[in-house]
Protein backbone atom coordinates (compact mmCIF):
# COMPACT_ATOMS: atom_id res chain seq x y z
CA UNK A 1 0.00 0.00 0.00
CA UNK A 2 1.40 3.44 -0.88
CA UNK A 3 1.81 6.42 1.46
CA UNK A 4 -1.17 8.11 3.08
CA UNK A 5 -1.30 11.77 2.00
CA UNK A 6 -3.56 14.76 1.69
CA UNK A 7 -3.97 16.70 -1.52
CA UNK A 8 -5.21 20.26 -1.49
CA UNK A 9 -5.96 22.73 -4.22
CA UNK A 10 -8.49 24.45 -6.42
CA UNK A 11 -11.64 22.51 -7.20
CA UNK A 12 -10.92 22.65 -10.94
CA UNK A 13 -7.45 21.12 -10.49
CA UNK A 14 -8.79 18.38 -8.20
CA UNK A 15 -11.33 17.14 -10.76
CA UNK A 16 -8.76 15.32 -12.87
CA UNK A 17 -7.15 13.35 -10.05
CA UNK A 18 -9.00 10.17 -10.99
CA UNK A 19 -6.82 10.06 -14.12
CA UNK A 20 -3.77 9.18 -12.01
CA UNK A 21 -3.67 5.36 -11.99
CA UNK A 22 -1.64 4.89 -8.79
CA UNK A 23 -3.70 7.35 -6.72
CA UNK A 24 -6.47 5.95 -4.52
CA UNK A 25 -8.63 8.82 -3.27
CA UNK A 26 -10.57 8.30 -0.05
CA UNK A 27 -13.82 9.86 -1.26
CA UNK A 28 -15.42 10.27 2.15
CA UNK A 29 -12.49 12.43 3.27
CA UNK A 30 -13.13 15.21 0.71
CA UNK A 31 -13.83 18.55 2.29
CA UNK A 32 -14.64 21.92 0.72
CA UNK A 33 -12.50 24.69 2.21
CA UNK A 34 -12.70 28.44 1.73
CA UNK A 35 -11.77 30.20 -1.51
CA UNK A 36 -12.65 27.32 -3.86
CA UNK A 37 -10.13 25.00 -2.18
CA UNK A 38 -10.69 21.28 -1.61
CA UNK A 39 -8.72 18.83 0.52
CA UNK A 40 -8.84 15.06 0.24
CA UNK A 41 -6.94 12.12 1.72
CA UNK A 42 -5.47 9.49 -0.58
CA UNK A 43 -3.01 6.66 -0.90
CA UNK A 44 -0.31 7.43 -3.45
CA UNK A 45 3.05 6.23 -4.67
CA UNK A 46 5.86 8.62 -5.56
CA UNK A 47 4.73 8.94 -9.19
CA UNK A 48 1.17 9.87 -8.16
CA UNK A 49 2.44 12.44 -5.65
CA UNK A 50 4.70 13.99 -8.29
CA UNK A 51 1.84 14.10 -10.81
CA UNK A 52 -0.49 15.83 -8.32
CA UNK A 53 2.23 18.38 -7.50
CA UNK A 54 2.85 19.01 -11.21
CA UNK A 55 -0.82 20.03 -11.45
CA UNK A 56 -0.23 22.76 -8.88
CA UNK A 57 -1.73 20.83 -5.96
CA UNK A 58 -0.25 20.69 -2.47
CA UNK A 59 0.67 17.18 -1.33
CA UNK A 60 1.27 16.56 2.38
CA UNK A 61 2.57 13.27 3.75
CA UNK A 62 0.46 11.93 6.64
CA UNK A 63 2.02 8.48 7.06
CA UNK A 64 4.51 6.50 5.06
CA UNK A 65 3.49 3.04 3.92
CA UNK A 66 5.65 1.54 6.69
CA UNK A 67 4.09 3.75 9.39
CA UNK A 68 0.58 2.94 8.17
CA UNK A 69 1.28 -0.81 8.16
CA UNK A 70 2.83 -0.66 11.65
CA UNK A 71 -0.23 1.19 12.99
CA UNK A 72 -2.55 -1.30 11.32
CA UNK A 73 -0.64 -4.27 12.77
CA UNK A 74 -0.69 -2.69 16.24
CA UNK A 75 -4.46 -2.20 15.97
CA UNK A 76 -4.98 -5.81 14.90
CA UNK A 77 -2.75 -7.02 17.74
CA UNK A 78 -4.77 -4.98 20.24
CA UNK A 79 -8.00 -6.47 18.92
CA UNK A 80 -6.55 -9.99 19.12
CA UNK A 81 -5.54 -9.40 22.76
CA UNK A 82 -9.16 -8.73 23.77
CA UNK A 83 -10.88 -11.89 24.99
CA UNK A 84 -14.11 -12.73 23.23
CA UNK A 85 -17.24 -12.82 25.36
CA UNK A 86 -20.36 -13.62 23.44
CA UNK A 87 -22.50 -13.66 26.60
CA UNK A 88 -23.50 -17.28 26.19
CA UNK A 89 -24.56 -16.88 22.56
CA UNK A 90 -21.96 -19.34 21.30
Amino acid sequence: MPDLITIQGATSAMRGLSDIPTLEIIDESAKQLEDDQVIVAAFADDAAKAEAQSRGLTVTLIKTEAQYEADKQAAFAAINDVPLDFGGIV
